[in-house]
């Protein structure tokens, strides 16, 4: 008994390990039913034959197949069905970790790059973490000198804030003595690229004009 339902069980593993390396494709059902049933079928004959019944029998794949006495079922889900993390972003903007992003190459003031944003419903760039901060560097290269981003201190001084959802920074990659706020009217940060990598600071929010990435969730 113990030898027959462990090659069965091996059967199984195979039709689970075929319909796993198929990821991103629509699964004929039919066909795969069909091989399960027979599975099935022989669990149920083996069980029979040594004095046992099985009532159930679940198989968890793309697949999710649940067999009974009388039959099994099956449903799978479409190939094409995204998921809250995988929706696409829309066209010409670029995707990183369930965000969308696009470069606005026209100068703007600060408050000037935050209202295009908000018209593509999206906000100044927020930067959490050290990964976003290369792949930036590494995908949007059109540019000079530096890029106006979401991070300000308006509403409290020395206290930076992301002004997409207030939050306080996290993450940072600010240059040395950054942020220093001399005249304490310098609210406003920034990015430029120096050693190979975003550096961070801060200047007057109309001091001066700058292309900016707007950001939004996918």
């Amino acid at each position: 008994m113990i030898s027959s339902l462990f090659c069965l069980y091996i059967a199984a593993i195979v039709l689970q390990t075929v319909a796993k390396s198929l990821p991103g494709k629509s699964v004929d059902l039919s066909i795969f039913q069909k091989n399960l049933h027979g599975v099935h079928a022989a669990f149920q004959n083996s069980a029979k034959t040594n004095g046992y019944l099985l009532t159930e029998t679940h198989f968890e794949t793309k697949v999710k197949t649940i067999c009974t006495q009388t039959g099994c079922s099956s449903s799978a889900k479409e190939k094409n069905d995204h998921t809250e993390n995988d929706r696409e972003c829309p066209k010409d903007w670029k995707t990183f970790s369930g965000n969308c992003y696009m470069l606005l190459s026209d100068k703007r003031t600060w408050d000037s790059a935050k209202s295009k944003c908000k018209t593509l419903k999206a906000n100044l760039i927020d930067i959490t973490s050290e990964s976003e901060n290369r792949w930036l560097y590494k995908t949007f290269t059109d540019w000079k000198h530096f890029l106006w981003m979401g991070a300000t201190d308006r509403p409290k001084e020395g206290e930076w804030r992301w002004s997409s959802s207030g939050k306080l920074l996290t993450y940072n990659a600010w240059a040395k003595g950054a942020p220093n706020d001399p005249s304490g009217k310098e609210d406003c940060g920034y990015i430029f690229k120096s050693g190979g990598k975003l550096i961070w600071s801060d200047a007057t929010c109309d001091g001066g004009h700058a292309p900016t990435i707007c950001k939004k969730k996918a």
